[in-house]
């Protein structure tokens, strides 16, 4: 909502005198936003700590945008997600970027100057900076490595075009604990290195099946604590025996906590293989596997129990109406073996099964068992551990 334009007055009265106690703003489908509007908001709440801005029409609010993050000292949090949209105009790169990039950044940022001070200065306290969609991303990344030396927590989902200056920017922000970022279609001979610049991240979220950037992931991020890889390619990509090796060896990251895998293509044996692998890594308390192919056997699923004693959350692909009983059959002849085994190693575990929603109908109700150690959920609780790495660093936590 914007304050000028769309709030009625009375409304907008009373949003004026309860300012002062507004920690978080969000911003949505705002249509027409001005420079006019902007300015009003960092007058109004100038002690802001979250701010989202999403779907908003920004093309005419450039000079608004720099007031607001001149203005706001005490801001900690931003998400601006504005497809298409270029935030502040073609302003200038370092002289490096002709170097890093490809040429066309020379032609897009055509006054290229080394020592032209910032024109946009954010917050220095800002801890979480989410830029979903912005055609100037890297100009923006530029400002925040400059200023913004507490980052803790970075989410991407631009252009990769230029990812080599991309990469080297964000090697600068040494106290990363948090890394979103999408490596789909990056050039093969662009430098994976950075990651081990970032000595203090511990979470990382990909949007990419590559050998290539798993295979660097195991090099270098080995005090990962959460990893969670996003196949977004459409259509049956075959996955490689080389792929499915690198995808075996994430077990090798002896920190890991939480593992999320999405791929389509991934075939059941190579699933099971992979848990398999998995379940010698005794600290996994979380772990995903989005597929098609199947669900998994449960006694795939007790042998994860059995070995890793801190799983909390297990999807393994349960979809299937007859998965539920199957599960629960397993369970019955297994409990009286491992029930207090499991009982004390897991206070409680859930597993997803999406078929869940139908069988627990009123009807189906009174069959539906219960354990003491065990219940099925048609969505897991998201790890723990990626919200502390995500936004721990935040005053007042997540907004």
């Amino acid at each position: 909502m914007t304050i000028r334009q769309t709030i009625y007055p009375a409304i907008r009265q009373s949003f004026i005198s309860m300012a002062e106690y507004v920690e978080h703003l969000k911003l949505d489908m705002v249509y027409d936003l001005d420079d006019a509007s902007l300015k009003e908001i960092a007058q109004t709440v100038p002690h802001l700590k979250a701010l989202e801005m999403r779907w908003c029409d920004m093309q005419e609010c450039r000079g608004g945008l720099r007031d607001c993050f001149n203005a706001m000292k005490d801001l900690e949090y931003l998400d601006i997600t504005a497809p298409g949209v270029t935030l502040f105009g073609n302003h200038t790169l370092p002289e490096s970027a002709g170097v890093l990039c490809l040429q066309s950044v020379l032609r897009k940022y055509n006054n290229l100057s080394s020592d032209q001070p910032s024109l946009v200065k954010f917050p220095s306290n800002l801890k979480y900076l989410a830029l979903m969609g912005i055609n100037d991303a890297e100009q923006i990344l530029t400002w925040v490595a400059e200023g913004c030396t507490n980052l803790n927590g970075l989410r991407l989902n631009c252009s990769m075009s230029y990812a080599g200056y991309i990469f080297q920017v964000i090697s600068e922000m040494k106290n990363l604990t948090y890394l979103a970022i999408p490596l789909t279609r990056i050039p093969r001979n662009v430098d994976l290195s950075f990651l081990g610049s970032l000595t203090h991240l511990r979470a990382l979220e990909i949007h990419t099946l590559d050998e290539m950037v798993i295979s660097s992931i195991i090099q270098y991020c080995f005090a990962l604590e959460h990893l969670d890889i996003y196949d977004d390619r459409k259509g049956n990509v075959v996955i490689t025996t080389e792929m499915h090796s690198s995808l075996l060896r994430i077990a090798t990251i002896s920190s890991l906590r939480s593992l999320s895998i999405s791929a389509s293509s991934y075939s059941k044996e190579q699933t099971t293989e992979l848990v398999n692998q998995l379940s010698t890594n005794r600290n996994l308390e979380y772990i995903e596997m989005k597929t098609t192919h199947g669900a998994l056997e449960p006694e795939v699923l007790f042998e994860l129990l059995r070995r890793c004693m801190n799983i909390q959350s297990v999807s393994l692909n349960y979809r299937w109406a007859d998965v539920y009983p199957h599960i629960c059959q397993v369970v019955d002849e297994v409990g009286e073996q491992y029930e207090k085994l499991f009982q004390n190693a897991h206070p409680m575990v859930e597993i997803q099964c999406e078929s869940l929603a139908i069988k627990k109908s009123k009807k189906a109700k009174k069959n539906w068992k219960s354990y003491k150690w065990l219940r099925f959920v048609p969505k897991i609780s998201p790890p723990a551990v990626l919200e502390k790495w995500q936004y721990g660093s935040l005053s007042a936590g997540k907004p």
